[in-house]
This record gives C-alpha cells, sequence and structure tokens, in this order.
C-alpha cells in the first residue's frame, strides 16, 4: 500500500495529467484497523470509499470530469474497481486493471481457498456468501436491458461503459489469467445483446467505433503476475489513457 515510483505515473504527471490515490478500507495504508474495515462482510466499505473518492475529484473538488477520468488498478484491487465501474459507470470514462482479480465469488467455492482470511468462507457460511456474491464484480456485470437503460439516460453521443484495457499474465498463478478474462467476456455479450459492442478485441485491432459504444481492450501476456514491468508496457497504458481521455489542457 506505500507509494512507489511508477514509470507510466511519472510519465503522466510530467505530460500535465493529476494523479489521486484513493487510499480505501481494506488497503493497509493506515493499519490494521482500516484494514479490518474493508475486509469480509465489510468489503463493500472499500467499494464506497472509492466512489466517494472520485465524486470528490469530479464534484466538489472540481479537480477533473467524468469524461477525464481514469480509474486503474491491479491485483486485488480489481474487486473494488470492478465493482465501482459496475455500480457507477458514468463516474469514470476510462480503466486500465492489471493481471485484477475480478471473480471474487467463484475461487471462494472450492475447496482450496486462496483469499479466506479476506473474504470469508463463503464455501460454508452463506450470509458471506451472498455478500460475496452482492458486489464480485464477475457476478454484477450490468446485462443488457440496463445498458440500454443507461444509453437512453446518457444520451446518443456518450458512452455506457467505461472504456477498458485488461491486462492478464498467461503464466500469473495468483490471479489466473481465466478470472479476467470471463468477466470481459461476459460484459462483451451484454454490450453485443444491447447492440453496443463496437470497439472490442485485442491491442493492435483497428476497429470503427460509435461514440456510445466502449472500447473493450483484453491484452494477453506470457508471464507471471509482475509481467507489465517493461517500458513497452507503461508506454501501452500511458497512450491507452490518453486516447481515451485526451491531452490535458495543458499540453492542448
Amino acid at each position: 500500500d506505500d507509494l512507489e515510483w511508477s514509470p507510466s505515473r511519472a510519465a503522466l504527471l510530467s505530460a500535465g495529467f493529476l494523479v489521486a490515490v484513493a487510499h480505501v478500507r481494506g488497503g493497509g495504508h493506515f493499519g490494521p484497523a482500516w484494514h479490518e474495515a474493508g475486509k469480509g462482510l465489510l468489503k463493500q466499505a472499500g467499494i464506497q470509499d472509492l466512489v466517494a473518492c472520485a465524486s470528490a475529484l469530479t464534484g466538489p473538488l472540481g479537480l477533473t470530469t467524468p469524461s477525464k477520468l481514469c480509474l486503474t488498478a491491479e491485483s486485488a484491487g480489481g474487486w473494488v474497481a470492478g465493482a465501482a465501474l459496475n455500480s457507477h459507470p458514468g463516474l469514470f470514462q476510462a480503466a486500465v486493471l492489471t493481471v485484477p482479480s475480478l471473480d471474487a465469488l467463484g475461487p471462494m467455492m472450492e475447496a482450496y481457498q486462496d483469499n479466506l482470511d479476506e473474504l470469508g468462507d463463503a464455501l460454508h457460511d452463506a450470509v458471506c456468501r451472498q455478500a460475496l456474491q452482492s458486489w464480485s464484480p464477475a457476478d454484477n456485470v450490468p446485462c443488457a436491458a440496463q445498458l440500454r437503460a443507461w444509453r437512453e439516460q446518457r444520451g446518443p453521443n456518450q458512452h455506457v461503459f467505461p472504456h477498458l484495457l485488461v491486462r492478464v499474465g498467461i503464466n500469473d498463478t495468483t490471479v489466473d489469467f481465466w478470472d479476467p478474462a470471463k468477466a470481459v467476456a461476459k460484459l462483451e455479450r451484454e454490450l453485443a445483446l444491447a447492440g453496443l459492442l463496437g470497439g472490442s478485441g485485442a491491442l493492435g485491432v483497428s476497429h470503427q467505433m460509435r461514440p456510445e459504444c466502449p472500447m473493450i481492450l483484453l491484452q494477453s501476456k506470457l508471464g507471471g503476475h509482475n509481467c507489465y514491468n517493461t517500458a513497452s508496457d507503461d508506454a501501452t497504458k500511458c497512450a491507452f489513457i490518453i486516447n481515451v481521455c485526451g491531452a490535458p489542457e495543458s499540453q492542448q
């Protein structure tokens, strides 16, 4: 939870972007009590904190607008980030999710549970299972009907869901690549059913996109949990953010 040197963050700062870090409940930045306040049955607190931070940046603080806000998260941060994207898609222009865990419930229904202390015993505890299912990103991907309703609310020239760049490691043993890949496939299916799938696929593929269609990109790479650590990876991340959010006004 300590901030570390990040080449992509430094590049964005030098380009005129603002970078904000949300230390939500469930993280360890503010000590054990802060961590305990956002784990298990209290996991929703971290999601609420992230939504509150984004709302403050685009509201009272006036530092940006939803059309300029990109959310980034890695690994277990995908739980909170994915849930926030599902529940408040209008708050974000885009998101970059790197080796994210998006299926909180599925792995917890197996005999060997990696995150038993963090998420609770969903296999044997019905209350815990229902709590996980209520926010798990993969289990709460918006359905086609909801996407169509958002399109009506937001208008014809506003995309209905944030643009996504999801990066997975084929040899990742911490977060299996199929965890986020299945969530992306589910989202693409619902977008297709809603008639809103116009910009999805692999990096390097050109798509003709309608304004209301989000760009959904899934990047895979041979390597483990820390495989996205090269200059090329940082450049791809920055290029995606600049492409979907636009260059800061100071650079235009």
